[in-house]
């Protein structure tokens, strides 16, 4: 996935863990068009969606029911349904 990418930001690295703002804004400081790619609703959907506004891809079990949440803009079971995802757009 790195090809798709410019810049992956972890935890570890911001030296804070989400939901602190810290992560999302080293992330924000990188450019506009970001994207967080997370499997928990609280500190990686609603944390990007309040810090920096970012697009929100959920990673969910596939057993999970469909999410109704405002924060995220999509969900995905399978990272192959996510490659093929951004290979679209």
């Amino acid at each position: 996935m790195d090809s798709f990418f410019n810049y992956i930001v972890t935890s570890e690295e911001a030296g804070s863990e989400k939901p602190s703002e810290l992560p999302f804004k080293i992330i924000k400081s990188t450019g506009n068009n970001i994207w967080m790619i997370g499997d928990h609703i609280e500190c990686d959907m609603v944390g990007a969606k309040k810090s920096i506004d970012a697009t929100t891809l959920l990673f969910k079990k596939s057993n999970e029911r469909e999410l109704n949440n405002e924060s995220i803009d999509a969900s995905f079971s399978q990272y192959t349904k996510l490659l093929e995802f951004i290979e679209k757009i």
